[in-house]
């Protein structure tokens, strides 16, 4: 894996400061339900128009990847 890391010249996985959590937990929180309110409509809209159920939990489980990943700067 290390490797691959320094060929592609991609940065390392690290944790974000953590001074700055206060300034922004209350965007981050408005931002996150806004992208999975707009994802789980995204989702009905297509089930609907196809014929097949959407999981909410597994649309929100999908979110929570997405933030760790994107919150962990591995891209």
């Amino acid at each position: 894996m290390t490797h691959y890391v320094s060929v592609l010249r991609l940065p390392y996985p690290t944790l974000p400061a953590f001074s700055l959590f206060p300034k922004i937990i209350v965007d981050s929180f408005t931002i996150t339900m806004v992208a999975y309110t707009i994802a789980m409509s995204m989702a009905l809209i297509f089930a609907q128009k196809h014929n097949y159920e959407v999981d909410s939990n597994q649309e929100l489980f999908a979110q929570v990847k997405i933030f760790t990943t994107l919150w962990m700067q591995a891209f």
